[in-house]
């Protein structure tokens, strides 16, 4: 149980750990590559730490320290026989990308995790690697965890993907495809969502030596073979950083964040451009990104590419002039928690005007709020959006504090610091 405090005229610059979907793509390739590799500014929390354990349990040397990892490519190869039983905790983007990882093995891997990831879809992704080669087990009800997986006979070649519930599932087959002998064509059914995260994933396989070509329907990733290793900086996680820079509008002042640049490899710097659509502004220095507080308006907007800015604008939004429509988020559904869902009861039980869309919400600005005691109904992105709606004027006990540990271990730290 924390209580959430009033603060007023931030000034500070704050340092974000690195981003967590590079860190999760580094570790990988890293993992799938022939020599030692350094990843740089590496996220060390609860989710990069679970994908850090599943390699380890397919046979990966990885000794890390907290500035950097490193990682021994080519033992993931030589640990070929043995049956690993991998637990994947809460985190989806580890269940996701660790799954391919296990269809090149010639041995079952078996899988499980947490009762909400047990839940959370992997269909699609599932069909795709059964038409390249793979064999599936399932140990409970089809289409969900606990399973098994048994690869080894991949070959390669065009494969249809139906995206429309997660790019992670575009990003999973990805990161394999330079490991298979006719390597991979990807052919896209349907609408893609958060397609900013298949370009990072572009960008960390291309910098451990693969090629990828990205077509609007259409992914081609020629062979190479096991990654070349090298050294990976990580860029500091825009995500995270979007409640600290947001923090400003709602209760004035100027906050930076060291090494964040405006042409991140992260789609969720898009951040910058919606603060400034919504009235507020940013500068970037050579220290980082700032933003300073300003007066907030209301606008529609199309947040399918970055839906984990979802929580962050919502809490902007409940002090916004006039009225926020935020659209084309269905995924929202099947994260942590329902974040639509989340959103409305949380923001509605502080006395905010909000009501959920098929596909979003819609937010009318207030100007106070009602103190009362909220839930993160343990999502991370949903407690530190109250920790951000909460610092307009305190007085609000938030339950659940600890959800944060799954992207950002250090978040109250330096919350309370700002």
């Amino acid at each position: 149980m924390r209580v959430l405090n009033r603060k007023s005229n931030v000034k500070a610059m704050v340092q974000i750990p690195g981003s967590k979907s590079l860190t999760h793509r580094a570790l990988i390739t890293a993992a799938l590559s022939l020599g030692d590799s350094q990843i740089i500014n590496p996220s060390h929390c609860q989710d990069t730490l679970t994908t850090k354990k599943a390699l380890e349990a397919l046979g990966c040397e990885i000794v890390g320290s907290e500035n950097s990892i490193l990682v021994r490519g080519g033992s993931i190869f030589q640990s070929q026989t043995i049956e690993p039983c991998i637990d994947l905790q809460e985190s989806g983007t580890s269940f996701r990308l660790i799954l391919a990882v296990c269809g090149l093995r010639p041995t079952w891997s078996h899988l499980y995790g947490g009762s909400r990831l047990s839940k959370r879809p992997i269909k699609p992704l599932i069909e795709a690697l059964s038409s390249l080669g793979a064999h599936i087990r399932w140990h409970g009800p089809a289409g969900h965890l606990p399973l098994s997986i048994k690869g080894g006979n991949l070959k390669g070649g065009i494969v249809e993907l139906e995206a429309y519930e997660s790019s992670q599932y575009v990003s999973a087959l990805m990161l394999v495809g330079p490991l298979l002998p006719k390597g991979l064509v990807i052919r896209l059914k349907g609408g893609i969502r958060s397609r900013p995260y298949i370009k990072m994933t572009a960008h960390v396989m291309e910098h451990f030596g693969a090629s990828c070509f990205l077509g609007e329907k259409e992914i081609t990733i020629p062979p190479k073979g096991p990654y070349t290793p090298g050294a990976y900086w990580v860029e500091p996680d825009a995500t995270n950083a979007s409640y600290f820079l947001g923090l400003p509008m709602l209760v004035g002042g100027r906050i930076g964040v060291a090494g964040l640049k405006p042409h991140s490899h992260q789609g969720d710097i898009r951040f910058l451009e919606i603060l400034k659509e919504m009235g507020g502004s940013y500068t970037h220095t050579s220290e980082g990104i700032w933003t300073e507080g300003n007066e907030l308006k209301g606008l529609e907007l199309d947040m399918g590419d970055v839906p984990d800015l979802v929580p962050t604008v919502a809490a902007l939004a409940a002090f916004a002039e006039g009225t926020t429509v935020i659209k084309n988020v269905p995924h929202l559904k099947i994260k942590e928690s329902d974040r639509i869902q989340s959103i409305c009861l949380e923001w509605k039980s502080l006395g905010l005007n909000v009501r959920p869309l098929e596909d979003g919400l819609v937010l009318k600005g207030s100007e106070t709020y009602r103190p009362n005691r909220v839930f993160s109904h343990n999502d991370h992105r949903i407690a530190m959006a109250l920790a951000l709606l909460g610092s307009k004027q305190g007085d609000i006990v938030l339950e659940g504090e600890g959800a944060v540990k799954k992207s950002f271990p250090n978040f109250w730290e330096l919350w309370d610091q700002t």
